[in-house]
Order: structure tokens, then C-alpha cells, then sequence
């Protein structure tokens, strides 16, 4: 299986991550996907404090405009047209597209439901009074608020689902396209920034966005998981 495997996420100039590269990239996203969910819990006694200074006034206009651009990466339009251009551009693409929708879909789901299940006030909803627990309005809020409340973004700001799918959507890209991993990188990270930055989320929101990003590519591109099935070279 390890060689078909190297044989099929190889090439000659080197495009493509190598079986041992990719190996060790899911083993990373295992210990990140951990490590990520203990900052979200170790956020929440600084999220009052980040999001109260952090303002896109106070960094250069630049900087702060690329900042802005980078939610591009992490919606759902930008995501999809960037699946869009693997297909279109590259030929192995019915070959690719499996773990990169799994994964970007995947990671979609755990996060809308903790949405819908554990109410919080987004930073933009809230007057900043008061210990951040009361940003937390419990759970199954559509109790007390009826089935309106599964619609009223204001109270969705546990798990931030744009830092879900960036992430995911980095990991997945940097699978398949080793080169461009500091690109993707770096744009899940602006994305990140983008939403504690326009007051959508909290820190340890965005942490647990990664978080469930990162999880979701583990499961789909480990080959002992959802990767016997999504994986070329396991199928």
C-alpha cells in the first residue's frame, strides 16, 4: 500500500508531497487538532480583553485591508471557487477532490450544530459588561427562544465556522500541493484574524473553529480513518 501510495502522490518536479510527507502532515494535524482545543479552553479567560483591543483601526491600512481580503478564504464562495479551480486546472483532480470536499463539508457540520445547540453572544451583540461567561446563554436556546433562535447568528458565536473551513481547506490544500503550504497557511490564519478582528467571534471561538478544521482533515486523510475511503491509493 506504501508504494502505491508513493507512486500516486508523487512527481517528478516535486509538485506533490511525497507518502512520508503527508504521513507525517496528518500526524501534525492529529497533535494540532488537540493542542488547538486546549487554547480554545485556555482562550476564554482572555477573549474580553483580545477582542476589546483588537480594532482594524489601529493597524496599518495595508495590513488591515489584507486582513479584510483573507475572509475570502475561509466563506464558503471562496471556498467553493477554489475547489472549482482544482477542478478545472488540475487533471487529478477526481482523484484529489474527495478529501478536500470531505474535509471542507466535514468540518461544516460539528461546528453549525454546536452553533445551534450552545448559544453565545458574538462580540458584535454584546456590551462587553460583566465576567465573558455571560456570553454564554446555554444550551438548546430554541427552549426559551423558540425555533427563531436556530436562525439568530448574534447568539452563534461557538464555533467560528469561517476559521473551521479555512483551516480545514488549508490542511487539505497543503496535502496535495506541499509548495503552496505557507500560502495556505497563512491566509487560514488571516482569515482567523478577520474574525475576532470585525468583532464576529471570540478567540476561543476561532480556536475551536481550528480546532474542529483540523480534526475533520485528520479523520479524512489518515488512512486508518475516512482515508481507507477518500484516499486514491487506499481505494
Amino acid at each position: 500500500m506504501d508504494k502505491v501510495q508513493e507512486a500516486t502522490t508523487s512527481t517528478t518536479d516535486g509538485a506533490v508531497a511525497s507518502a512520508p510527507e503527508n504521513r507525517n502532515l496528518v500526524r501534525r494535524a492529529w497533535w494540532m487538532a488537540g493542542a488547538t482545543a486546549l487554547l480554545s479552553i485556555a482562550s476564554f479567560w482572555i477573549d474580553k480583553e483580545v477582542v476589546s483591543a483588537m480594532t482594524l483601526e489601529a493597524l496599518p491600512g495595508d495590513l488591515a485591508k489584507a486582513i479584510m481580503l483573507s475572509e475570502a478564504f475561509a466563506h464558503v464562495f471562496g471556498g467553493a471557487a477554489i475547489l472549482l479551480a482544482v477542478w478545472l486546472l488540475d487533471k487529478a483532480a477526481p482523484q484529489r477532490l474527495p478529501l478536500l470536499l470531505a474535509a471542507t463539508i466535514g468540518s461544516g457540520l460539528p461546528v453549525h450544530l454546536l452553533k445551534r445547540t450552545m448559544a453565545r453572544l458574538r462580540p458584535s451583540a454584546w456590551n462587553f459588561e460583566g465576567p465573558i461567561g455571560k456570553t454564554f446563554l446555554g444550551w438548546f436556546p430554541w427552549r426559551d427562544r423558540g425555533w427563531e433562535a436556530l436562525g439568530d447568528a448574534a447568539i452563534q458565536s461557538f464555533p467560528s465556522a469561517h476559521t473551521a473551513l479555512a483551516v480545514s481547506l488549508a490542511w487539505g490544500l497543503s496535502y496535495w500541493y506541499p509548495r503552496g503550504r505557507w500560502l495556505f497557511a497563512t491566509l487560514a490564519v488571516l482569515a482567523s484574524v478577520q474574525r475576532i478582528a470585525v468583532h464576529a467571534h471570540y478567540p476561543s471561538d476561532v480556536a475551536a473553529g481550528a480546532a474542529i478544521g483540523t480534526l475533520m482533515f485528520a479523520l479524512c486523510a489518515d488512512p486508518r480513518c475516512l482515508g481507507r475511503w477518500l484516499l486514491p491509493s487506499a481505494r
